[in-house]
């Protein structure tokens, strides 16, 4: 026999298996039913069963149109027609709350609750207090929502119900989410079914036009838009042109061209660039892959609300795109994405064939215009002939308007046109471009095409040039480098005044012209220094023979002494517009300015001062240094520059001119020229010879001198 306290834990323990009973039968089901009403009637069931709740019910959320669809549960008065009813969710609403943030909520006093609009009136009538909502949620998903009220006031209950109500939502979650996946499944579309037919059938169809409505209308029932339409990019003009729509496919073609309309790139630059680099454009539900003052702009321009937008590409040159439209907003699925990208790659596939006739002819004259720009490198006499030949080729094929050939000036760092071809309406331009910036000059040296700026107000690369090329009318132009490696020391602009796109085949054509024209500058370059060479050994004959023999008759001011000619054959060799010679007696204490030779007004010298030997800076440096000193004018005091007093001195070169250890210098070279001039090695080994020889010669007189 049991003893009371023992019946009454007995009777305890059977109630809690009685529940776990319960709570095995009705998880046992949700993982079993394979329907959905038949899923909540028995949730319903098992909750007005297991907890004392007057009010049940039961939505499911539908995510794209953001609302609740009651699906049932109970009242008192046992009426459910307003739990079927559909809720719309607003901002601040709790129910929105529950859906968004997928966390539970409670309400102490449903009648009071002013963000539960629509329950307060049932509330009230059913003396509703203490409301729990909870979200239906599976792998952080909502699926719908489960509202229990009472009529105790407070939402709080017990850790051991709270525990079996939460495994039962639960596992109502992952049964509903089980049935949707199966039911997206059944439902889903074959986007690959649907591309393979309409492959099979574009290839029986004659036109490129026929294969465009082909595509059109299986994208356009694939993905039921308003409206699907294709655009094609004119590159000239810089727009996009309706060429195919599904409002106009049964319509003729005068009616179609009339009903085309034009989607521009300044307009639109964030589209364009996007379609460029082969990204998919999508504006939906509240969503965009665009800024949205595009976003704005270009549903305003298309009359449309939602927009999913595929590239049309062929070889990296963007042909057009395949749009599909919608009057509402729209949320766009992958299968959607998906379909709508393979469609459009079907269009570039096909669209290869339009002008295949044209496109051969075009490649058949690029490559005779390759060949005779190579023949007339190899067989000139005429640089300037043959690069006018070049230039107008050039101009005509890619419809532009300047031709210009740049070479780098190392001296100051700045390009200068070397060559220049415009239409006969233009004139030449007569300015010089500043140096590359490093980022500039690294693309032109690793790129293996022409750099092309379609809009040079828009384009940061080769920012420094954009003023100047602008203000010569320039929108659009391609730069290429004339060395297939290495420094950009030669340069070719081809330059449009509109703004255009450049396509693949016309960068790859001016890089070969470029790199063509690049071996003419290179032979003209060896001439030149050829001819400069030529140029430097004349001199030295020359200025040898003069100083061979020395009368003692000469006077060393004398216009044709052999002082003055020495200075002018060095000032021949660096093209420096000042050359002096300052001598002075051995134990002198000022120096004169003994010959000169100037060529601009602007490089004065004062022939009448004395110069102190011990204190003035230009001759110090010269004494104190062997071979060719360098100086810059604004380090020079004020003293130096009360002799050397031309307004425009920069550079300065200074040499002593020294025979033996044992014999002092009595004589300095001073050579001058504009600021940031430069040399080349060459030419200043030269001017060392002759002034190392003139040092001789005046050390032969001197010895003359002494003897007579």
């Amino acid at each position: 026999m049991f003893t009371n306290n023992q019946m009454r834990q007995h009777q305890k323990f059977t109630a809690a298996e009685q529940q776990i009973f319960t709570l095995g039968r009705i998880l046992q089901v949700l993982r079993e039913e394979d329907n959905a009403e038949v899923l909540i009637e028995k949730t319903i069931s098992y909750l007005k069963e297991q907890f004392d709740y007057s009010l049940i019910w039961i939505a499911l959320y539908d995510r794209l149109n953001h609302i609740l669809f009651g699906k049932g549960g109970t009242t008192p008065d046992s009426e459910n027609s307003y739990l079927q009813q559909r809720v719309v969710l607003s901002p601040g609403d709790l129910l929105e709350q529950v859906v968004i943030q997928q966390r539970p909520m409670g309400v102490a006093d449903l009648r009071m609750e002013k963000r539960a609009e629509g329950w307060q009136e049932i509330a009230t009538k059913f003396d509703i207090q203490g409301t729990i909502m909870l979200p239906i949620r599976h792998k952080d998903r909502c699926l719908g929502v489960l509202m229990m009220g009472s009529k105790r006031w407070g939402y709080l209950i017990g850790s051991e119900a709270r525990s079996m109500l939460m495994i039962v939502v639960g596992e109502l979650a992952a049964a509903l989410f089980r049935l949707e996946i199966d039911l997206q499944h059944k439902q889903a579309k074959r986007p690959d079914e649907v591309l393979l037919r309409l492959l099979e059938k574009i290839r029986t169809l004659a036109t490129l036009e026929q294969r465009l409505e082909a595509v059109v209308s299986a994208t356009h029932k694939f993905i039921v838009p308003t409206r699907t339409n294709v655009y094609w990019f004119d590159p000239q003009e810089r727009h996009f042109w309706r060429r195919i729509s599904t409002q106009y496919l049964n319509l003729g073609k005068s009616r179609q061209k009339k009903a085309q309309t034009a989607v521009t790139v300044e307009d639109l630059s964030d589209f364009y660039y996007a379609l460029s680099a082969n990204q998919l454009v999508w504006i939906g539900e509240g969503r965009s892959s665009l800024k949205s003052y595009s976003t704005k702009k270009l549903l305003k321009q298309i009359d449309a609300r939602s927009l999913l937008v595929a590239p049309i590409l062929w070889q990296k040159d963007l042909l057009g795109f395949l749009a599909v439209e919608g009057k509402e907003p729209r949320i766009w699925t992958e299968v959607d994405k998906n379909f709508v990208k393979g469609a459009a790659g079907l269009i570039s596939l096909v669209s290869v064939t339009e002008n295949i006739e044209t496109n051969i002819q075009q490649i058949q004259e690029d490559a005779l215009l390759k060949s005779q720009i190579a023949q007339a490198i190899y067989n000139y006499d005429n640089i300037e002939q043959v690069l006018d030949d070049c230039a107008a080729k050039v101009l005509k094929r890619l419809s532009t308007t300047r031709f210009l050939l740049l070479l780098c000036d190392e001296e100051v760092y700045e390009y200068s046109f070397f060559y220049q071809s415009q239409l006969r309406d233009r004139r030449p331009l007569n300015f010089t471009l500043d140096g590359l910036k490093e980022v500039d000059a690294n693309l032109l040296e690793r790129s293996t095409q022409a750099i092309g700026v379609e809009n040079l107000e828009e384009d940061l690369r080769f920012f420094n040039w954009r003023s100047s090329l602008l203000k010569a009318g320039l929108r659009s132009i391609l730069v290429s480098n004339c060395a297939q490696a290495g420094e950009c020391n030669a340069i070719l602009i081809i330059g449009s005044e509109n703004n255009r796109s450049w396509t693949t085949v016309e960068k790859e054509l001016v890089q070969v012209v470029a790199q063509q024209v690049g071996v003419i500058i290179r032979q003209w370059q060896l001439y030149q220094q050829t001819q400069h060479q030529q140029k430097v050994w004349q001199t030295f004959e020359q200025s040898l023979r003069i100083l061979e023999p020395i009368q003692d008759s000469q006077d060393d001011r004398a216009e044709n002494s052999p002082e003055t000619v020495v200075l002018e054959q060095i000032a021949a060799i660096l093209n420096c517009p000042l050359a002096l010679l300052l001598s002075w007696n051995p134990g002198d204490e000022f120096a004169q300015i003994n010959n000169s030779v100037i060529a601009n007004n602007n490089f004065a010298v004062a022939t009448d001062i004395a110069i102190p030997l011990q204190t003035d800076l230009a001759i110090e440096s010269a004494l104190a240094n062997e071979g060719l000193v360098s100086l810059d004018a604004s380090d020079l005091p004020e003293s130096t520059r009360e002799w050397l007093c031309g307004s425009r001195i920069g550079e300065i070169l200074l040499m002593a001119l020294r025979t033996q250890l044992k014999y002092e210098p009595t004589d300095v070279i001073l050579i001058a020229d504009y600021p940031e001039r430069k040399w080349s090695p060459e030419t200043l080994d030269a001017v060392e010879t002759l002034v190392n020889q003139l040092a001789w010669s005046r050390r032969q007189k001197q010895v003359t001198q002494f003897l007579n």
